[in-house]
């Protein structure tokens, strides 16, 4: 499933189609894009989600926004 996902995802930052980053701030909480490539993304991802040692729940390793207009 892992591969499967990542694969997914990395499709959708290569063809720009999603932003992967995460919310930062208090209660009006705002979605910050990471920098960088899109391997470079998708390898921390895979890096954060092996690190939990068991599948991730909503948030735990990344949140994925279509770009902004």
């Amino acid at each position: 499933m892992r591969e499967l996902v990542l694969e997914v995802v990395d499709r959708a930052l290569r063809t720009g189609e999603a932003e992967a980053g995460g919310f930062q701030g208090g209660i009006d909480k705002t979605f910050g894009a990471w920098s960088g490539p899109a391997d470079a993304i998708t390898e921390r991802i895979s890096r954060e989600w092996a690190a939990l040692g068991a599948d991730p729940n909503i948030g735990e390793v990344v949140w994925l926004s279509s770009p902004s207009a």
